[in-house]
């Protein structure tokens, strides 16, 4: 928890600067300025996740034993994972709009065109979506779906909640092409729930299958190069015996 605070901590911090340098630039464009400040959030799973390895490496030094936490112990609790998720899911909404704000104007479309927003927004989301997933499958012991939809319900929301407080009415209708209303943020709760709900859960389903690879990946992360050698090195010539047991069992 304490890392996901200081990740959290700091997205918000360099957001809050990003915000502020992008509205003094831009300042006829705080639809963008937005946007670039809920950029960093992106970042807070692989901020905490480098916390957490510098962390253990700490433990490492000043004890050797018990220091590295277990197959088990190396899954987060599912309500974590779902906070996490969330603020990533936050950070990915913001780069649909950017990336889709950019390619509407550099093709010269119109860049407060819904249609155009949504077609260039959603292979972005997908994909997003579908890591999102993947990454709370590996880190998962239980309920990871449910982390998965809450994740998507909270980012969605969160965004939604930002977009309409954060934007002027007017800016709010020329990029959206539509005045505020309930109406409107229920749909695109709604519709972006279910997007980033569909997709997580496909990447959820093949983070499970990674989850064993990716532990063992965190293990060699986080301990010395003499040591990660030692274990490739047995597990290289363990694999050398099983492989000349086979033949020999087969006679």
């Amino acid at each position: 928890m304490k890392n996901l605070g200081i990740a959290v901590g700091v997205a918000l911090a360099i957001g809050l600067v990003l915000f502020g340098i992008a509205a003094l630039v831009m300042p006829s464009h705080i639809t963008v300025a937005e946007v670039i400040g809920g950029l960093p959030f992106l970042g807070t799973h692989n901020l905490s996740a480098a916390l957490e390895r510098r962390e253990t490496r700490s433990r490492i030094v000043a004890e050797i034993e018990h220091s590295i936490p277990t197959y088990q112990q190396f899954a987060i609790d599912w309500r974590l994972l779902a906070a996490y998720g969330a603020l990533m899911i936050f950070g990915l909404s913001q780069l649909c709009v950017f990336v889709a704000d950019l390619l509407t104007r550099l093709f010269g479309g119109d860049p407060n065109s819904g249609a155009a927003i949504f077609a260039s927004a959603v292979p972005i989301a997908i994909a997003g979506g579908y890591l999102i997933g993947r990454w709370i499958g590996t880190r998962s012991a239980e309920r990871g779906p449910y982390a998965v939809m809450l994740a998507a319900f909270l980012g969605c929301f969160g965004t939604r909640v930002v977009e309409f407080i954060m934007l002027s009415p007017e800016n709010f209708a020329e990029f959206y092409g539509s005045d505020k209303g309930f109406g409107l943020f229920l749909g695109q709760l709604i519709g972006g729930t279910v997007v980033y709900s569909a997709c997580g859960l496909v990447g959820y389903w093949r983070g499970r299958r990674m989850r064993f690879t990716q532990y063992l990946r965190y293990l060699l992360s986080v301990l010395p190069k003499d040591t990660r050698d030692v274990l490739v090195k047995m597990a290289y010539e363990e694999a050398q015996r099983l492989g000349q047991r086979r033949p020999q069992a087969a006679h």
